[in-house]
C-alpha cells in the first residue's frame, strides 16, 4: 500500500433545544472504527509517509451542504443528512491523502493482547481500544478441522436427533467455513469504500418504476 487516505470525523453533541454554537456544542474526534482520534490540527504523519494534500470534507457523501450528517444521539441510531430539531449529535468527515516515501515496516499489532473487543452494549458497535463506559466485551475462537479421510466440502445434518435411527430422516446440508493462506510476500493490499445511496419520492424513467 503506497498511497492512503487518512480521515477522521469531526464529531457534535449538543443539549436539547440548543443549537450548535460554541457555547452550547461539545467536540470531540473519532476515526473509522469509533475510537478517539487526534484533531486534524494535531494529526501527525505517520514515520515514512508524507502528506500529498490538505484536510478538505468529504462531501461526496450523504451530507448537507456543510457536510454535516445527524443523528439522533452518537451512538445509538442511524445518521442522515437531514437535520431534525430532535437531533442531538452531528459529524462530518475531514480527509487527507498520504503517500509511502521509504520501504514498508511490520504493523504492530494496537489490539487487546488477550483478543477482547469492547463496547458499552452486546448491540453496539465493538472496538478494540477500551473505553471508560465500555461495559461488556467479546472475542472469537477459531479450531482448525483436518478430516484423516476425502470429506464431502458438504456436509448433511439431520434436523432432528432423534431421527437418527430412521431410514430416511429429514436433513439439510451445510458448508464449513473456507479460509485461504497465502505468503506474506504475496500479499498486496488495497483501500477500497464504497457509498450506498437510498432515495424516495423519485419519478420512474417508465411505467414500471
Amino acid at each position: 500500500l503506497s498511497v492512503f487516505r487518512e480521515t477522521v470525523f469531526e464529531c457534535q453533541t449538543r443539549k436539547a433545544c440548543s443549537t450548535w454554537t460554541a457555547s452550547t456544542t461539545e467536540t470531540s474526534w473519532l476515526d473509522n472504527t469509533g475510537d478517539d482520534a487526534p484533531s486534524t490540527c494535531e494529526f501527525t504523519c505517520k514515520d515514512g509517509w508524507q502528506w500529498t494534500s490538505d484536510w478538505i470534507l468529504d462531501i461526496n457523501r450523504a451530507v448537507d451542504s456543510q457536510g454535516y450528517e445527524y443523528a439522533d444521539e452518537a451512538n445509538f441510531g442511524n445518521y442522515g443528512p437531514v437535520e431534525r430539531n430532535y437531533h442531538l449529535a452531528r459529524r462530518r468527515l475531514w480527509a487527507r491523502q498520504r503517500e509511502r516515501v521509504g520501504e514498508a515496516k511490520k504493523k504492530e499489532f494496537e489490539g487487546d493482547p488477550e483478543g477482547w473487543e469492547y463496547s458499552k452494549l452486546f448491540t453496539t458497535k465493538f472496538h478494540t481500544k477500551e473505553r471508560t463506559f465500555d461495559m461488556v466485551r467479546r472475542r472469537r475462537w477459531n479450531r482448525k478441522l483436518i478430516s484423516d479421510i476425502p470429506v464431502p466440502v458438504v456436509f448433511s445434518i439431520v434436523k432432528d436427533p432423534d431421527d437418527k435411527k430412521k431410514d430416511n430422516p429429514e436433513t439439510f446440508n451445510i458448508a464449513p467455513r473456507v479460509m485461504t493462506e497465502y505468503g506474506s510476500q504475496n500479499v498486496r493490499m488495497y483501500q477500497l469504500r464504497a457509498y450506498l445511496y437510498q432515495a424516495r419520492g423519485l419519478l420512474g424513467a417508465d411505467p414500471t418504476g
